[in-house]
């Protein structure tokens, strides 16, 4: 075991940069949707036919808008910002590709100590895969609302398996010395929690495509009355969120009750309330100030690195 540390270091480094990476191409993919760029490619793998995109509109041929046009529909004018932000965005999900090529290899070289983390990320690198042909799917859809929830959906379900892994390196490590003491009902709470935080997430994801939809991807203002036009899904996905709160506190509280001494604990529960904090003071500017582009990626990745938080709380044995 003392021979295999240098190993187990090795991936548990590469594990973290991973994990990282996800986390920043959920909010460069929070930055094509508010930016308005998720067509900014019109067809895939390549960008309007080229593996390196166009800078002006005098590189395409006259009647590119015709021939990249999808479903009867005309293409939109050429917008070289968008463009790139959209090719930026393919990039960083082949580098994040890559990365899980490299998270195998290191997890092939602990194989016969752990044999989980190989299987985990080849489970992994599996999802991510199929997370690219989704992409594809995606623009072949122009942008279909249930097709960009799922991407979504698999983004989480990615961070799930990168959570576990993280979580049994940790304790392959010894770096979690002291074991947690979990409450009573701490399975229905956990687990309730969960679901709870993902409805939030996709419900957010959903209300996110009704406003492209009113606006038709940004090519026409924002109504004043679109929390009206939106509907019920805006309620649900706030309310919900205020509900998950304060359940939260309360699954918190009964956990540091039951370890008032686990500092890590107490640190990841601060942190946890705090990230929490400023995922709801951001969804009230968004209502307050009608949806601010900027807010946008900042209140996709928070929630990414909420969910990835509370999937370690949990987790960890």
């Amino acid at each position: 075991m003392q021979a295999a540390q240098p190993a187990l270091q090795k991936l548990n480094r590469w594990l973290k940069l991973t994990l990282l990476s996800v986390l920043t191409l959920i909010v460069i993919g929070g930055i094509v949707r508010a930016s308005g760029s998720g067509m900014g490619c019109p067809d895939w793998p390549r960008c309007f036919g080229q593996w390196i995109p166009p800078v002006s509109e005098s590189q395409l041929p006259p009647d590119y808008q015709i021939k990249y046009s999808a479903h009867g529909n005309t293409a939109q004018p050429f917008n070289a910002a968008r463009t790139w932000t959209e090719y930026l965005n393919r990039l960083a999900g082949v580098t994040v590709g890559f990365l899980f090529l490299g998270l195998v290899w290191h997890a092939w070289q602990v194989r016969t100590i752990d044999r989980s983390q190989l299987t985990l990320a080849v489970v992994g690198t599996a999802l991510v895969g199929f997370q690219g042909w989704l992409g594809a799917r995606v623009v072949a859809s122009t942008l279909a609302p249930m097709v960009v929830t799922t991407h979504m959906m698999v983004a989480l379900i990615i961070l799930a398996v990168l959570v576990v892994q993280r979580v049994r390196l940790r304790s392959t490590l010894s770096l979690e010395i002291r074991p947690v003491n979990r409450p009573p009902m701490f399975l229905g709470w956990s687990m309730g929690l969960g679901v709870g935080l993902s409805l939030v997430i996709m419900l957010g994801t959903q209300v996110r495509e009704s406003i492209d939809t009113i606006t038709d991807n940004l090519s026409i203002p924002l109504p004043p009355n679109w929390t009206q036009i939106v509907g019920w899904g805006l309620d649900i996905h706030k309310w919900l969120a205020v509900a998950l709160f304060f359940g939260l506190i309360f699954f918190c509280r009964q956990l540091i009750d039951h370890n008032p001494t686990n500092d890590r604990i107490l640190r990841q529960i601060k942190w946890m309330m705090a990230l929490f904090i400023t995922q709801l003071a951001t969804g009230a500017i968004f209502i307050l100030l009608n949806v601010p582009s900027v807010l946008q990626p900042i209140h996709l990745g928070l929630a990414a690195a909420l969910f990835v938080l509370y999937l370690e709380l949990i987790l960890t044995p």
